[in-house]
């Protein structure tokens, strides 16, 4: 047997110093690594003094390491958690060595932030306690945000409440996905739809089915030409006929589609009564003893009465586009229709006496002219309402001497009541707002043709109507409580409501000025309101929000990048600064292998980095539209066996990819460059979010339409909250933990896949994996000459 040789006292001596260098050199790369961290880390015994801290929990105490070791960090910890603080530390032992919590510290301003702490017992060989180790993470704006996501989705869900129509999300094949609505449906209550298909409703008992074909053809339409459809229909509701309107409107690129249905009764018969209102009028000018026409402002004819007609002795039909010059003396023609013109153009009516000649005698006329405006509130013509009062002219003659004293003085009177009835009824009816007169008990009195017009109202629908009956219930009453204010402190009030004009359903913002008309009265009855349309300079205060929300979406995106870079830079910068420092410390120590593994080391390092900046630029270009797109004839099943073979030649991933391919050869166009992105980042990440060796499955299917492609996985899932954030650049879930990635992946996936019309669909549950589905169309969009697909 062979005796052990002595080891040379220089060689043991050597051989010493070398691991003691070596264990120097490591204990210097942890520390730097430690100190690197922007996690908080730090020691303390067990009196909770602390005895290491690192930079990031210098930088946020703001204090040097110098004054920090040797004081207890429980003053930092506000009086009422710190009890609970320390029974988390207290309760650590051997078997439990390590616990996480949540409590707030006090920083050096006094100001608060809510800290995660993962606290570690030390213990040495025997078990006996040496001290603990705290990591802690700030999380308070994470819980800010929390709050206010919650915040944000309880709003929603109370304006969606507060919605009284009816809301159905309808799939491609007509099944009803959601439902949301206050009220019941026509055959079952709302939220037992849901799973059915028209097909279903159209075989209950007594269903409309007329009714549900056309609602289905909407949808289909809608869902076909991305266009909204409406569909009106009448049904029977518990023994009455009642009137809907049903919008099916697309959803914005996806095959779904949302249906919409209000009951609009109400305005049908709203509207029927105003048909018959223009109705009664128009027989009571067609039975009027006054001669009535319309006029534009050169004189032509554009209506009149049949009276009108019998006293000129023309057909009616046939005076219509023939001119008043025709029938009146020249000097009365040039007069009457300057007098035309002057309405028209001042927007005021007046009242005048002429003379019309024919059927071998003169008659006289006393005549109102007064403007006709249209829906704009534009004058358009003038409206010529006459009184034969030859026999009073006659008459006048008689008595002219008798009477020129008084007929002086009416005249003076009449010229000076008609100026100040010109002046109120110009500022009346010219105003751009809407002016009414309202009395408290009786309603509304009189109002202008501004207010009609603001309101998409007729007289007969307003006079006599409390104001606040215009309004919704919310905003009702509160006009009714102002109004009652103003008539008891005889003060102007002032509030901001929404009404929905009734000629077209159009919704407007209007701010209601209102004021007491005498305020020496010590019970005032009647009110003057002021309506002004303030919808533009609303819709400037929400684009304004919306600047501003856009403007906290880019900070977020900013802040998310540099965390991301932080990160995900720090980690590869750091492996090649240790695997330098090693290269030069011990090259003279390393044969080649151990040389090359290190440089190879490095060279993955440098190329991980490279990779997240090729993502980073891939994901700007897509956004910016500098991508080409350049679809090409090609099978999706190879290209996804090449993928899958080259996971599989990854030790770490051998054998974990169960891959399920078409019957077929699936030929279709598409990018082969951008779906290789697709199909990787989607595999890689279902790979790398699985723990241990669970399999990864995926699978491809077409049909004459699609192509699909569904990569589903059993590991860590994602939870609810970040399923509608998950495609927005460097957002990552909550629960990836120390899982390296950058955000990028999943948004540049979107992205390719849009280009190609297609859509990425996730379902996933916390701790039971993921699936996310690809579908694409088997003919991509068009592409413009610079290979960009056209929108």
């Amino acid at each position: 047997m062979m005796s052990k040789r002595p080891i040379e006292p220089d060689l043991q001596q050597y051989a010493d110093d070398s691991m003691a260098e070596s264990s120097r050199a490591d204990e210097v790369f942890f520390q730097n690594v430690v100190e690197n961290l922007t996690d908080l880390v730090c020691r303390y015994d067990a009196n909770f003094c602390l005895t290491f801290a690192n930079r990031a929990y210098c930088e946020w105490i703001g204090q040097p390491v110098e004054a920090l070791l040797g004081t207890s960090f429980l003053e930092k910890i506000p009086a009422e958690e710190r009890e609970r603080a320390v029974a988390h530390v207290k309760a650590l032992n051997v078997e439990h060595p390590v616990v996480t919590s949540l409590h707030h510290s006090i920083l050096r301003d006094g100001s608060r932030c809510l800290i995660e702490w993962t606290d570690r017992a030390l213990f040495d060989a025997s078990g006996r306690l040496i001290g603990y180790q705290g990591s802690g993470r700030d999380v308070t704006e994470r819980r800010n945000a929390e709050e206010a996501k919650r915040a944000s989705e309880a709003q929603t869900q109370a304006l969606l409440t507060a919605i009284p129509d009816l809301i159905f999300r309808i799939s491609s094949d007509g099944r009803f996905l959601n439902a949301h609505g206050s009220v019941v449906t026509l055959l079952i209550p709302a939220d037992q739809i849901v799973g059915m298909t028209f097909e279903d409703m159209m075989s209950l008992p007594d269903a409309p089915s007329a009714t549900l074909r056309g609602m289905l053809a909407a949808v289909k339409q809608a869902q076909t030409t991305r266009q909204v459809v409406f569909f009106e229909y009448a049904l029977d509701v518990r023994g009455e006929m009642r009137d809907f309107e049903a919008r099916s409107v697309p959803i914005g690129d996806s095959a779904e589609a949302l249906m919409i249905v209000r009951d609009v009764t109400e305005r049908e018969r709203a509207a029927r009564a105003l048909r018959a209102s223009e109705e009664k009028y128009r027989s009571l000018v067609e039975s009027s003893d006054a001669l009535i026409a319309v006029v534009d402002e050169d004189g032509q004819i554009l209506y009149v009465n049949d009276i009108a007609a019998q006293e000129i002795g023309v057909k009616a039909d046939e005076l219509v586009g023939r001119n008043l010059r025709e029938f009146l003396l020249t000097e009365d023609a040039a007069v009457q229709l300057r007098m035309i013109q002057d309405v028209m153009r001042q927007g005021a009516g007046t009242v005048y006496e002429t003379s019309l000649s024919g059927r071998g005698e003169d008659r006289w006329f006393r005549a109102s002219v007064q403007p006709v405006r249209d829906a704009f509130g534009r004058v358009s013509s003038a409206l010529i309402n006459a009184a034969n009062v030859t026999r009073f002219k006659q008459a006048e003659a008689a008595l002219q001497e008798a009477r020129d004293l008084l007929e002086l003085r009416v005249i003076e009177r009449t010229a000076e009541l008609e100026r100040v009835k010109n002046r109120i009824e110009a500022i009346f009816n010219h105003s751009g707002d809407g002016i009414l007169l309202l009395d408290i008990e009786r309603g509304i009195q009189q109002a202008n043709r501004a207010f009609e017009t603001l309101f998409g109202i007729a007289p007969v629908q307003y006079l006599g109507v409390r104001l606040a009956a215009l309004f919704d219930l919310t905003d009702a009453l509160t006009i009714d409580r102002i109004s009652q204010e103003v008539a008891r402190t005889h003060q102007t009030g002032h509030v901001e409501a929404k009404v929905r004009r009734r000629d077209s359903g159009v919704s407007v913002d209007v701010e209601i000025g209102i004021a007491p008309v005498n305020n020496s009265e010590q019970v005032v009855t009647n009110l003057v309101c002021i309506i002004r349309d303030i919808t533009e300079r609303k819709r400037a205060e929400d684009a304004l929000q919306r600047a501003l929300q856009r403007e906290r979406e880019l900070s977020e995106l900013k802040s998310r990048f540099v965390s991301m870079s932080s990160h995900e830079f720090r980690t590869p910068l750091a492996s090649i600064l240790a695997t330098t420092d090693t290269l030069t410390y011990y090259r003279a120590k390393m044969d080649d292998g151990q040389i090359d593994e290190r440089l190879e080391r490095i060279r993955q390092q440098v190329m991980h980095m490279k990779d997240i900046m090729d993502d980073v630029l891939q994901l700007a270009r897509m956004q910016a539209g500098r991508v080409g797109f350049k679809p090409e004839p090609g099978d999706l099943d190879a290209l996804c066996r090449v993928i899958v073979e080259e996971f599989e030649s990854q030790a770490a991933y051998r054998g974990r990819i169960a891959y399920d391919p078409p019957e077929s050869a699936a030929q279709t166009v598409f990018d082969a460059r951008l779906m290789r992105q697709v199909f990787s980042n989607l595999i890689h990440n279902a790979l790398k979010y699985s723990p241990g060796k669970n399999s990864v499955r995926v699978k491809l299917w077409f049909d004459a339409t699609e192509v699909g492609f569904k990569v589903s996985d059993d590991g860590i899932g994602i939870p609810p909250e970040d399923l509608n954030h998950l495609f927005e650049p460097f957002h990552r879930a909550t629960n990836v933990g120390v899982i390296s990635g950058t955000g990028l992946g999943l948004s540049i996936a979107q992205q390719a896949v849009e280009l190609h019309g297609g859509a990425i669909v996730i379902e996933s549950a916390v701790g039971n994996g993921s699936t996310f589905t690809v579908t694409l169309p088997r003919q991509p969009g068009q592409t413009d000459e610079e290979g960009q697909q056209a929108r």
